[in-house]
């Protein structure tokens, strides 16, 4: 790997002062969540005590001891190690000496591209986590290893073009001297700011020690030693512990008939009316539940009453066979005037229903709000969505950098941990009881019942075939009630067929 051909500036020294600033707010935040260091693992606590951030990405320990911060959601799919491995390839880290910890939720920062006009989010969803993120810690790792060199050239008066890096050291081959990564922090000199390498300047695949190799997964010797934490595991002083009823139908609004008896129930803090439901604060899980037995609601019709899945697939049949024009997704070559060329013709309808995701760990939450509501801190699993800090700013009108939010492991999450409604739930029950912390967990019967289902839809194939049974065309119709989701893994690129059209028809 050479020197930077590009010296544009990425990122500041100013920028990233700020940054690393911006990262430890909340652990020394006045009157502001003190047990944070309680929910994290004691080991990489311990080491952060020791260690010196050299970027918003990495921080390292005299003794070479290094922590990657992870910007992706650990469902399972393995990015707490993909991402770091990117990540210590281009610093030239060894591998046994990386520690992994999930990064701050700080979008500008840790966010990747890829997902249209929003710009920089932090979202782990449609398997683009290591093809998004690639770049990105190549850049990030190349710098560090950057400022490692430039210590070093400059406390030595060394030229930095004369020093090179093997795994864990930079090294000065004239002089045959090197030196730990970990030692250079005794004179550690931040650059002014930081280059943009250009692809030439990386390294080259061949030299790969880590990308494409076996490496031990960092998440699998907690996994199986239960030591793991995931956000349902999360225990904090007084902390209580919220259910919510919700509606049997979406839009349905709640009338509560024995508020009074609830409230008188043990262990009950607190009956929290909501527009979709009513929500129960107890000291104890097993009191929330048991007041949530005892509700008695009368539910005000919703405007999905009276939809009948079976008369919807009607509608979506009459919408595939009429001229209403959709959203072309693929149109190749021209499969709507080749009759003449076409043998046999064949069209089949087929129906997608409802699909549960079915995640092995239900949703739940935990949020804490300052006492004059400032502030707030959350504990979740989340594959973090579209919004800036899981939609709390705004349920609580503050900034979103009075957020602090602390991912924790997902117990599977196949986009359904992608949504924030579960933490705007636990955020509206923890606003009521402030300071103190509420975890909000919902039953396998309520992810079962209020799941944000996949869309039905109808899937309506067309194809035309030569008289020697040659595939010449094919159109595909999806029609239903959703977004452009709907038409996830339409798109055909693997088989040689000349005429092609794909075509999404929203209801």
């Amino acid at each position: 790997m050479n020197q930077p051909s590009s010296e544009k500036s990425r990122v500041s020294r100013r920028k990233f002062l700020k940054t690393t600033a911006g990262v430890t707010l909340f652990i020394g935040a006045a009157g502001i969540l003190p047990q944070l260091v309680s929910c994290r693992n004691k080991e990489a606590i311990a080491a952060l005590i020791k260690t010196q951030p050299l970027t918003a990405w990495v921080e390292m320990a005299p003794n070479g001891d290094i922590i990657i911060f992870n910007p992706a959601a650990e469902m399972g799919q393995g990015s707490m190690t993909s991402l770091p491995v990117i990540f210590a390839e281009e610093m030239d880290a060894v591998w046994e000496k990386v520690r992994v910890e999930f990064s701050p939720q700080e979008s500008e920062i840790y966010g990747s591209n890829g997902w249209g006009p929003r710009g920089k989010i932090m979202l782990s969803a449609g398997s683009r986590i290591t093809k998004g993120y690639y770049p990105i810690m190549r850049q990030a790792g190349a710098q560090v290893r950057y400022i490692l060199m430039h210590s070093v050239s400059n406390h030595l008066d060394i030229p930095q073009e004369e020093l090179s890096t093997i795994p864990g050291h930079v090294v000065h081959k004239n002089s045959n001297r090197e030196w730990t990564f970990g030692e250079i922090l005794s004179f550690l000199n931040m650059p002014e700011d930081l280059p943009e390498f250009e692809e030439g300047d990386l390294k080259d695949p061949k030299d790969y020690r880590l990308i494409g190799k076996i490496v031990e997964r960092t998440d699998i010797p907690s996994k199986v030693n239960g030591s793991a934490q995931f956000a349902i595991d999360i225990q904090l002083p007084g902390m209580l512990f919220g259910v919510l009823e919700r509606g049997r139908m979406h839009g349905a609004k709640p009338q509560l008939e024995n508020k009074t008896d609830i409230e008188a129930m043990p262990g009950v803090v607190k009956v929290v009316e909501l527009d979709h439901g009513i929500g129960i604060i107890t000291d104890k899980i097993e009191q929330a539940l048991g007041a949530k037995e005892a509700l008695k609601i009368n539910w005000i019709d919703a405007p999905t009453k009276g939809f009948n899945s079976e008369d919807a697939y009607e509608e979506y049949a009459k919408v595939a066979s009429s001229s209403k024009k959709g959203n072309v997704i693929v149109d190749k070559g021209n499969s709507q005037n080749i009759a003449r060329r076409i043998s046999s013709k064949y069209t089949v309808d087929f129906k997608n229903d409802y699909v549960y995701h079915a995640q092995m760990e239900p949703l739940n939450a935990v949020v804490q709000i300052a006492e004059d509501g400032s502030q707030a801190e959350v504990w979740v699993g989340s594959q973090q969505g579209f919004d800036s800090k899981l939609g709390v700013p705004k349920t609580l009108g503050i900034d979103p950098d009075k957020v602090k939010v602390n991912l924790q492991y997902l117990g599977g999450g196949f986009g359904r941990r992608s949504m924030t409604d579960f933490v705007t739930e636990c955020t509206l029950l923890a606003k009521e009881v402030k300071p103190s912390p509420v975890k909000l967990i919902w039953t396998r019967e309520d992810d079962l019942t209020y799941g944000a289902y996949r869309p039905m839809s109808l899937q309506r194939l067309k194809a035309g075939t030569d008289r020697d049974g040659n595939l010449l065309s094919f159109s595909h119709y999806i029609i239903g009630d959703g977004n452009n989701l709907l038409a996830s893994g339409a798109r055909n690129e693997f088989y040689d067929i000349p005429h092609q059209h794909v075509e999404l028809r929203i209801i």
